[in-house]
């Protein structure tokens, strides 16, 4: 659901536009994309319709804007209206008002010698008329005169006829008001389309206002744009930076504060009542009789002469010192745009509409019982800004700021001096030092502590304390740099977002490893279905009688992830860079240089290629300092399984692989888990040929030169590898045989039992084809042999104290120690 408020429509932009501005995009739109169907409609007989034919549009010397097809517009704009359940006449209604607007436009009038107005030219009236449903005379004559009516009980009512200024003002008038009433209907009728009758809904609101406006000639719908502007303006500063730093003094934070302009004093000064502003001497002077907008001027002149945001700027002209620059009002008009009274005999023109439709649309009580003075232009926008000012306090408000690049409107143009001057008066200076020196993230202690409990083992899963204790003591276990923390009387404060995103990353960690321990609970418990069944046979049945088993290898439970890899976010980046691969298998593993050197590498297998990644020390700049003993993740070598011709292992009992690649070179590497790794890739289908030998000719890289060398395997030893010239050897220990056989027995029913690798508690299938993730319960029993065997290699702690400390604020990716949280 959702629902539209209009606050403020400029509908002066409807009778007038300044020089290369358009009016209302839709009588573009008309005029260019009316189709047979409309022009039969409205009367028009096929007759094609031009801009340049209506007086309201043309003036501007503009009907086109680069980048935009009206005629394309017209079409979505007539979609869009049978979207939102606009039948056929509706549809037409809609139009054809906004066309009467325009034929109202085109009407011309004279004086004669008792200087009473006229219309000259017939043609626009008649069809302005028709157009409206209603006759030609009774239009006229509300355009050229006005009805009176003195006198309380024994009133006198007669006709005052109009000077042509003053019925060009009624025309506008009442174009104007159509305008605006037609769009107060629609957007009614969009609202009833849209409306929900849930309650308790979460809300959204985006507020789109006008920018700032200085033009050669500003006048009241300039002034009351401006104001709401400043309106916008000081709830911004209420919110960034005053209530902000008065929030830091009542939490008793050390705050030094920052000077910063506050418009309330521009606020005061077009809306005041005591002393009175621009709006209340507005308002005072159109409630008298004969106002003008010279007496207008004189009261704001005597009222507000010694104020420093005001002052008179020549014969009809004042200036106001706004929070955006100085701009020069002129004051011709005020008094007349204030009243914004649209005639009654108008108003009964729209009432003996013969379209119902019209008719609604003027639903006032013109009867004498119900008169009453109007409400000023000046009021009703005091009180609907009102009114959005407590929508937008009741809701926390984001701000989008948008630049002017220059007053040119020119694309690829950057004003330095313009854009400078933007982002000084917008108080983005003062926002941006309030937001540097203040904090980022303030929480109540009792929310902060029930969120994040779960990081500390000191407050989870039991904790004694109060809330404010429990938060301390959560940020002093996990937080290294404690000024990134500031502790107030009732709530938590913290400096940077890297910090409260990191823990929110470790919460996320906690959370989903103590899920994963469940699972593992259960895996380990009742996990002995056929899925586990057809998985541990289909690894036996790639070496047996063919490779020597070791004893700790035959009747191990496969679990697939040995690495924490869907914790891993910085593992992960790394991979699916490459797409969306499905990820087999994960465990620590050790690679070879030709010279026997051995590295520690993390082998991840997917469905499409073989990845080995190490850690490597992280270099900082003098720009960009990075913390010492600081390692990221290195992608050492990607391997496709399209590439691979062939994979090799000994007859002996040893864990050595090479794997052959015609395309690239080959790769020599040892893995504990050798046979449950290629089990994987038998059982999701990826057919990869396995040769056994004890004698493997291999063309590897060293230092992006190919060498040729031979690895040669015997019986009788530890299982290491060691250089022999400028060949490899490895000796074997004895193990349990070639056809060693897991004990674990076929299930005696269909789908029996739990999958080990299944992402909720549940049957492991009955048909035994591939699991969806054979990863997803990698949590809580996982080895840590691969995290521990990196960390000794690189010299790196793997205590606990360490893998859980977060550096703050986390400016740059976290130490390869954080990576395992």
């Amino acid at each position: 659901g959702g629902n539209i408020t209009n606050y403020l429509l400029e509908k002066s932009r409807v009778v007038y536009q300044a020089p290369s501005e358009r009016s209302f995009h839709i009588f573009y739109q008309l005029c260019k994309g009316i189709d047979q169907g409309h022009s039969q409609e409205f009367g028009l007989q096929g007759q094609a319709l031009s801009t340049n034919m209506f007086s309201y549009l043309a003036q501007s010397g503009c009907d086109s804007v680069p980048g935009m097809d009206d005629v394309k517009e017209f079409k979505e704009v007539v979609d869009a209206m049978r979207t939102m359940k606009f039948d056929k006449a509706e549809e037409f209604a809609v139009l054809r008002l906004v066309l009467t607007v325009l034929f109202l436009g085109n009407i011309q009038f004279e004086e004669n010698a008792k200087e009473e107005a006229h219309v000259t030219n017939k043609d626009a009236l008649d069809f302005a008329a028709f157009l409206l449903y209603v006759d030609s005379p009774q239009l006229e004559a509300a355009l050229v005169s006005r009805t009176m009516t003195t006198g309380s009980s024994r009133a006198s009512v007669y006709s005052v006829p109009l000077n042509t200024n003053d019925a060009y003002y009624s025309r506008d008038a009442f174009a104007k008001s159509i305008y605006s009433r037609l769009f107060d209907r629609i957007v009614n009728r969009v609202n009833d389309s849209l409306y929900t009758d849930e309650e308790n809904l979460t809300t959204l609101a985006v507020l789109d206002i006008y920018g700032f406006e200085i033009f050669e000639k500003n006048g009241f719908e300039q002034l009351c744009i401006n104001y709401v502007n400043e309106k916008l303006q000081q709830i911004f500063i209420n919110l960034t930076l005053k209530e902000e730093q008065e929030e830091y003094q009542r939490e008793a934070i050390q705050w030094t504060p920052i000077d910063f302009f506050n418009n309330k004093i521009c606020c005061d000064l077009i809306e005041g009542k005591r002393p009175a502003g621009l709006f209340t001497n507005l308002d005072d002077t159109v409630n008298f009789p004969k106002p003008t907008d010279d007496k207008f001027l004189q009261k704001c002149t005597q009222a507000l002469g010694d104020h420093k945001h005001f002052a008179p700027a020549g014969p009809g002209k004042f200036t106001i010192v706004h929070y955006a620059g100085d701009v020069v009002y002129d004051a011709e008009g005020f008094c007349d745009k204030n009243k914004d009274t649209l005639f009654e005999d108008l108003i009964c023109v729209g009432q003996m509409s013969e379209s119902q439709y019209i008719v609604t649309l003027f639903p006032e009580d013109t009867s004498n019982a119900q008169k009453k003075r109007p409400t000023t232009a000046a009021h009703k926008i005091k009180t609907s800004i009102a009114k959005l000012t407590d929508a937008i306090m009741k809701c926390t408000p984001h701000y989008v700021r948008c630049i002017k690049p220059n007053e040119k409107k020119a694309k690829d143009t950057w004003d330095q001096q313009v854009s400078k001057h933007q982002v000084r008066y917008l108080g983005l200076l003062e926002n941006v030092k309030v937001r540097r020196a203040g904090y980022a993230y303030r929480a109540a202690y009792q929310r902060f502590f029930f969120r994040y409990r779960v990081c500390s083992h000191s407050t989870w899963p039991n904790w004694s304390g109060d809330h404010i204790e429990g938060s301390k003591k959560i940020l002093a276990e996990i937080l290294q740099d404690q000024k990134e923390v500031a502790y107030g009387k009732t709530k938590i404060f913290i400096r940077h977002p890297e910090t409260v995103f990191s823990l929110e990353e470790l919460r996320e960690q906690k959370v989903y490893n103590y899920a994963s321990s469940i699972q593992n609970f259960f895996a380990e418990k009742v996990g002995q279905g056929e899925y586990m069944y057809k998985l541990m046979m289909a690894g036996v049945n790639n070496v047996k009688g063919q490779k020597d088993r070791r004893r700790e290898s035959v009747d191990r439970r496969y679990k697939g992830d040995y690495l924490n890899y869907r914790e891993n976010l910085t593992l992960k980046s790394i991979v699916e860079r490459f797409g969306d691969e499905k990820v087999l298998f994960a465990d620590q593993v050790r690679t070879y240089t030709t010279k026997g050197k051995k590295n520690v590498r993390a082998l991840i297998v997917t469905d499409t290629a073989f990845y080995f990644i190490g850690t490597r020390l992280k270099k900082g700049t003098p720009e960009r300092p990075v913390p010492p003993d600081t390692y990221h993740y290195v992608l050492f070598r990607r391997i496709e399984l399209k590439e691979i011709d062939k994979v090799t292992m000994s007859p002996f009992a040893d864990n050595f692989v090479g794997i052959y690649s015609p395309t690239t070179s080959d790769y020599l590497f040892d893995a504990r888990r050798k046979t449950e790794l290629f089990g994987q890739l038998v059982y999701n289908n990826n057919r990869v040929r396995i040769e056994f030998s004890a004698s493997w000719p291999m063309q590897m890289r060293e230092k992006k030169k190919a060498k040729k060398l031979t690895v040669n395997f015997q019986a009788g030893g530890n299982g290491e590898l060691v250089a022999q010239g400028n060949n490899l050897m490895v000796a074997a220990p004895a193990g349990q045989g070639k056809d060693a056989m897991p004990s674990i027995q076929p299930p005696s029913g269909p789908g029996g039992g739990l999958s080990q690798f299944s992402s909720s508690v549940g049957g492991g299938g009955g048909g035994g084809g591939p699991p969806p993730d054979p990863l997803s319960c990698s949590g809580g029993g996982c080895s840590p042999a691969f995290s521990s065997a990196l960390f000794s290699s690189f010299g790196c702690s793997t205590s606990s104290s360490n893998r859980k400390k977060i550096r703050a604020p986390l400016k740059e990716k976290r130490s390869i120690s954080n990576s395992f949280m």
